[in-house]
């Protein structure tokens, strides 16, 4: 039997992640985007998650409660550091902030004690990039083993003083005060030079040849800096340089799918805020689908053509669960619609005969428009990897540049 110990994640979190039936589809396009990446868009998780893995190892502990509390410590660290300033990295890069306010012991015993920290910690997107760059292998993050030249790596200078103070910390060394090695792991620095120049290597100069290819381009177009990389930009059949024809291909599919996943999920929360309103007037809260078409149906009709413009976007890439999404869409019946996309659902709404109710999580109906609570994803229209893979090179260039020296984040 698996033991999760503190910090692991509550299997009922996703509540509110509305995929649509799309999840293997937009792990997909993002893997064909960017391949072996995962959603790392700063280097400092794999820092994280590498000392964490080598710590637990060592002491024969649960590598995803030492890797989360190390996690949870650095955001501590950071939150002091980030009050009040004005930097756009602090938003994307800090999390936890409502709950560490909390917490005065920085113990380890403290903050790897379970619903100190988020329940869904960065160290969750890691398993990806780590075997993707070949920085470790395995099956679950808690048995990877890190790879020889990462582990000789982690053992020179300047890790492995991070190594022997966090390890020191997991021991129980020092009192519940702030650790000094907590500022050195702030998600608002980079990671050291040596493992900069690690990550950078294993991006474009190690692995497959068609994974390299493709992170090579979307590091070179350096016209992604100046848009969103949404389906406008991919609308063109001819490849736009530096991108190959299949990788083209790809991005159009990805593109072209978010766009209109986005704009479903616009309308499941718009009637969703109409069963809220129904709940605080005191009225049945419950629609009927031909109500809901009724009330929503220039955004039903807009959804349909824009899959009528975005269906040969989609088709030449031949991804299975986009194609069943996208004939949903193409459904000549509002009605139809409305009931697909309410049953893909089945968390927020669901669907009893004719009748759309609040589904399991229902008292947490929210209006149109509310944002994200902490931790959740907020699902864009456009292909964010991109991106990301653009943020993480521009900080891995700076931090090598900048030598031995403490290299703070550059802002997205």
């Amino acid at each position: 039997m698996i033991s999760w110990d503190a910090l692991t994640p509550d299997p009922d979190y996703r509540r509110r992640q509305q995929d649509l039936g799309l999840r293997r589809a937009v792990v997909s396009f993002n893997d064909r985007a960017v391949p072996g990446l995962g959603n790392l868009w700063f280097s400092m998780p794999v820092a994280w998650a590498l000392l964490g893995l080598k710590i637990a190892a060592d002491r024969n502990l649960n590598a995803v409660t030492v890797t989360n509390a190390i996690e949870a410590l650095a955001m501590k660290a950071a939150h002091s550091a980030s009050s009040g300033a004005e930097d756009n990295a602090v938003p994307s890069r800090v999390r936890g902030q409502r709950k560490l306010a909390l917490v005065d012991d920085l113990s380890y015993a403290s903050l790897s004690r379970r619903g100190t920290y988020v329940s869904q910690p960065l160290r969750q997107m890691l398993q990806q990039p780590l075997d993707g760059l070949g920085l470790a292998t395995g099956g679950r993050f808690a048995t990877l083993e890190i790879a020889s030249d990462v582990l000789t790596l982690l053992e020179g200078k300047p890790l492995k003083k991070l190594l022997e103070s966090l390890d020191a910390w997991v021991g129980g060394k020092g009192s519940g005060e702030k650790p000094p090695v907590a500022d050195s792991i702030s998600p608002l620095v980079s990671v050291p030079r040596p493992l900069a120049i690690k990550l950078r290597s294993r991006l474009f100069e190690e692995g497959r040849p068609e994974d390299l290819a493709r992170r090579r381009s979307v590091r070179d177009a350096g016209w992604l800096d100046a848009t969103r990389a949404d389906a406008r930009v991919f609308a063109e059949a001819t490849p736009r340089a530096p991108f190959d024809a299949e990788h083209w291909r790809d991005l159009r599919a990805g593109s072209a799918l978010f766009a209109l996943r986005h704009k479903a999920l616009l309308l499941l929360r718009n009637i969703e805020g109409a069963l809220l309103d129904a709940r605080q007037a005191g009225l049945p809260v419950r629609l009927t689908t031909k109500e809901a078409v009724a009330r929503f149906v220039p955004q039903i009709e807009d959804l349909g053509r824009d899959a009528v413009t975005m269906a040969p976007m989609i088709e030449p890439a031949d991804e299975k669960d986009s194609l069943a999404f996208l004939r949903l869409l193409l459904s000549a019946d509002p009605g139809t619609v409305v009931r697909g996309l309410v049953m893909r659902d089945g968390t927020v709404l669901r669907l009893d005969g004719d009748h759309i109710l609040p589904g399991p999580v229902g008292d947490d109906l929210r209006p149109p428009g509310a944002p994200p609570e902490e931790d959740e994803e907020d699902e864009q229209p456009d292909l964010g990897r991109l991106h990301a893979m653009r943020m993480l090179t521009a900080e891995l260039d700076a931090a090598i540049e900048a030598g031995g020296a403490a290299c703070k984040a550059p802002r997205p």
